[in-house]
């Protein structure tokens, strides 16, 4: 062997050598780290990120709010921190589309849509020192304010033509009972931003109303005293300038109600001290009927475009609430104590059923008067009641010392919200 046939020898050797020492360097030594895991190349791309049902199963019926956190909506919820006048709730339903794209594995590809229809609950109410409306709904925290427009002291707010008008009541300087009708206008495009504000207009309603009430086609019905009793007037939400007589009555202290179409409820104020009496008035045959005459502290509750009526009565000396049917004339002792016109609510999805918050302790005399002026405060717990059988289940007994007021149910009877009397904050309990 000639000494240049060595040298190319020894160089093909050191060649490999080095070959071999990279290989295990670069190629080799993470095998004990990854414990034989698969390389990352290897993985298939349509895999990268996890499913959805992997989720963190506590972020369910969570809602992220504007900074991207996660926001849970707890079952009972305090909706307004400060006092509200009214609020209502309803249910509002979108509808977006999303498209499929299913392959058939021969390199061709069909498109379908899917429909996908999302329903929540909306809830607005009024700042009872300001009149400022806001809004919120079941899937977020966030409140947006709607209104810019200021009624200081309002004592009594509710909305009509499903939220989309507000009446206000507040008292001037000579003790005067102001009411005040609002269309709201462009409120589906408002937020916190002040270039978006509703538009409102309004129209003074006239002085020291009594009592008011809409029935479920949209015509307000008013009463006023006048020197022989009371006087009603209808007037249709869409033209409040335009109102006309319904009736007249002897009575002088009065709460009206929507009955059925073409009728009316007139029934005495709730009263420690004098019986009840309620009847029933057609519009358009102004012919009246007596439903009922009943004990002290009577009020009532009617559903409206029914038979059914849930009335209370003190003339025993304790307060029993009662189930009543004008077709029947079947009558149903509830065994519960309440203030139905104030502490019950119709359900929207059973023609009989019926949600009372019943006090913790209603005994003696001079209820409801002693609760309406503000002299006794309960601390209710929340019923379901059937009252064709008058069989009653327990909702929640609302720890945290709460005095139903006001209360209203969602359309689908998912959520009862309410005005807590002993601050005047607004609630919403999700009672599915």
């Amino acid at each position: 062997m000639n000494k240049k046939t060595a040298i190319i020898i020894l160089l093909f050797l050191v060649l490999g050598a080095i070959g071999t020492v990279s290989y295990f360097f670069f190629f080799n030594t993470n095998n004990e780290d990854d414990g034989g895991n698969v390389n990352i190349a290897e993985q298939p791309t349509n895999n990268f990120f996890p499913n959805s049902e992997e989720t963190d199963p506590q972020n369910q019926n969570q809602q992220n709010n504007s900074d991207g956190d996660f926001q849970k909506i707890p079952s009972l919820r305090q909706i307004s921190n400060n006092p509200v006048s009214g609020f209502t709730i309803f249910n509002e339903t979108s509808t977006s589309t999303n498209e499929l794209i299913n392959n058939t594995g021969e390199g061709n590809a069909t498109t379908t849509t899917e429909e996908i229809i999302d329903t929540e609950t909306v809830y607005k109410f009024i700042n009872r020192s300001n009149g400022n409306i806001f809004q919120t709904n079941s899937k977020t925290l966030d409140v947006d304010r709607l209104s810019n427009r200021t009624i200081p002291k309002i004592q009594e707010s509710f909305f009509v033509n499903n939220g989309n008008n507000v009446i206000d009541r507040y008292l001037d300087n000579s003790n005067n009972i102001n009411t005040v009708y609002t269309k709201l206008i462009n409120s589906d495009s408002a937020s916190s931003s002040e270039d978006l504000f509703v538009d409102l207009d309004s129209t003074n309603l006239p002085q020291n109303i009594n009592s008011i009430n809409e029935n479920i086609n949209g015509l307000i019905l008013y009463a006023l005293n006048n020197q022989n009793g009371t006087v009603g007037y209808i007037f249709d939400v869409e033209t409040p300038e335009d109102q006309n007589f319904s009736f007249n009555t002897q009575l002088s202290q009065v709460i009206i109600s929507w009955f059925k179409e073409n009728t009316i409820l007139i029934g005495t104020k709730s009263s420690d001290y004098s019986n009840g009496l309620l009847f029933e008035y057609n519009i358009d045959t102004q012919t009246r009927t007596k439903i009922l005459e009943v004990g002290t502290g009577f009020n009532f509750l009617a559903r409206k475009d029914s038979d059914h009526i849930v009335y209370s009565d003190n003339s025993s000396g304790e307060s029993n609430t009662y189930y009543f049917n004008t077709r029947t004339r079947n009558e149903v002792d509830l065994n519960i104590s309440t203030v139905p016109s104030e502490k019950c609510v119709w359900s929207n999805t059973i023609n009989t059923m019926i949600y009372c918050a019943i006090p913790n302790n209603m005994s003696g005399l001079g209820y409801p008067n002693l609760w309406y002026q503000g002299q006794t405060s309960f601390n209710d717990t929340l019923y379901r009641i059937d009252t064709a059988t008058g069989l009653k289940v327990e909702v929640s007994s609302l720890e945290g010392n709460f005095d139903i007021f006001k209360p209203q149910v969602s359309d689908n009877d998912e959520y009862i919200t309410f005005i807590n009397k002993k601050d005047l904050t607004l609630w919403s309990l999700d009672i599915k």
